[in-house]
């Protein structure tokens, strides 16, 4: 017959319509190729894109080891309720160890629920905490009194290997790229979950891009501390934050694309990202969270704030694209005569310049209703902004092609004021503001991401073929 008897799927998955319209069968027997993880990984360790890995509880790489994990590898997360409680799956890397997790634009690494190969049927927008999630955990520094804390998701002491922070920035914890992370979010305990990606003090020796979370019931990615660098992350549908900050992080950034979940599909979505300086009672330790992040694209769901920024939160935001939320900016902190959020605004140490911001609900013609309050504070961070139409392709929630996040590249993206990028080999040049290039044909999410293989992403502009072809195309 045509088809291997052994392998995981069939060669027509994927790019055919068969397989795009749903006729083809996910739903397969457990095989060799199955791999429940059953212990933690204290040597160094490859797991290969021939097998499949089964996470049912929290694994823990430990002892200054390394995982390496091959292109085109799946990694499922999952429950396991057969013993005295019941155990949700995870990867931890801890303080000293490495995950080296490189996958490629044609075989992205995915971590994902069980569900999604034994049981698709029952995964939609509203289909969250499946598993847990990935934790990554460093020695870089922390605004706290303590030098070292305990990630959350996880009791209190009940392990050493929970433990992050430090005094080396430039910590490596090893390499995260084209690698997707989806339905994940369990809750451990009350205000206790488990981002998509947890950064505790992750150092600036760690390389992370290409990487989606998708569909997480708590935050998309939340940075504790550190200085960890991160390019083209994709945040969607996640049902708290899409970034959250917290604890000093500092790092650069390009290239950031969020959409919400709208309030009507699960349990919707929260800020577009909360950004705080410090969670201590002390907000004037240092070293003060700076992030700066250039090309941004948000599309909110109208019911939600792109931004909640407290405790002392400094940072900037430069050449980037905020639509469809309830409003801009929300300042929990407005008293600028001690170290506060207001502080960092008066000192021009939190700034937002030369972004677009645009279909806000509460819009109604006045900079005071493109924030909560409509403060002096608040107010005074539009001042190097613009309210105006990018012209974005399309936004869609829906698995419809109809989502194209690219503006037009005949519009205000490409022809309004930018900051100059900083002269630092870590940004790319991107002439236009947003996170994607409105002169290309397709988006760098396109083939590789969950949003991609759904069928959320439109498939470009239309281009009629008029002549015949006679050279390389």
């Amino acid at each position: 017959g045509a088809f291997d008897p052994s392998a995981s799927g069939t060669w027509m998955d994927g790019w055919s319509k068969l397989s795009i319209d749903g006729h083809l069968t996910t739903e397969r027997v457990v095989t060799s190729g199955d791999i429940t993880v059953t212990g933690n990984i204290s040597v160094d360790t490859t797991w290969t894109a021939d097998n499949e890995y089964i996470l049912d509880k929290p694994i823990f790489v430990v002892n200054d080891a390394t995982l390496t994990i091959e292109p085109g590898t799946t990694i499922y997360g999952t429950e396991n309720d057969s013993g005295s409680e019941t155990t949700f799956g995870s990867l931890i890397i801890t303080r000293g160890a490495k995950i080296i997790a490189a996958g490629t634009h044609n075989n992205p690494i995915v971590f994902t629920a069980l569900d999604e190969r034994d049981n698709p049927g029952s995964l939609s927008l509203a289909t969250t905490q499946k598993w847990g999630g990935l934790i990554v955990l460093g020695k870089a520094d922390l605004n706290h009194l303590e030098d070292e804390l305990e990630i959350e998701g996880f009791p209190s002491g009940s392990s050493e290997y929970i433990k992050y922070g430090g005094n080396d920035d430039t910590d490596n914890s090893g390499v995260i790229r084209y690698v997707s992370i989806r339905y994940g979010g369990y809750e451990f305990a009350a205000g206790e979950e488990i981002n998509g990606l947890t950064l505790g003090a992750v150092g600036s020796g760690t390389t992370i891009e290409y990487v989606e979370v998708y569909n997480n019931s708590d935050d998309g990615i939340e940075f504790f501390g550190g200085t960890v660098n991160t390019k083209y992350m994709v945040m969607a549908y996640n049902e708290d934050e899409s970034f959250d900050i917290d604890q000093g992080y500092r790092g650069k950034n390009q290239f950031w694309f969020v959409i919400q979940k709208p309030a009507d599909v699960g349990g919707g979505s929260d800020n577009g990202g909360e950004h705080d300086g410090g969670d201590g009672d002390d907000k004037t330790l240092t070293p003060f969270a700076h992030p700066v992040v250039y090309n941004a694209t948000w599309i909110g769901a109208s019911d939600n704030p792109a931004f909640r920024l407290k405790d002392n939160f400094g940072g900037e935001y430069h050449n980037s694209i905020f639509t469809n939320f309830k409003y801009a900016f929300r300042v929990d902190d407005e008293d600028a005569s001690t170290q506060t959020t207001a502080k960092q605004i008066a000192d021009g140490t939190l700034e937002f310049k030369n972004n677009i911001f645009w279909n806000l609900a509460d819009y109604d013609g006045t900079d005071a209703s493109i924030t909560k309050d409509g403060s002096a504070v608040e107010v005074s961070l539009l001042a190097d902004s613009v309210y105006a139409n990018p012209q974005l392709g399309g936004i869609s929630y829906k698995a419809d092609y109809g989502l194209d996040p690219r503006p037009s590249p005949t519009g205000i993206a490409t022809t309004g004021t930018r900051s100059a990028l900083p002269s630092d080999s870590f940004y790319s040049s991107a002439n236009y503001h947003g996170a994607f290039d409105p002169s290309a044909s397709g988006t760098w999410m396109d083939g590789w991401t969950k949003l991609s293989q759904d069928g959320h992403l439109g498939a470009g502009g239309d281009v009629t073929v008029s002549s015949d072809i006679s050279e390389d195309t």
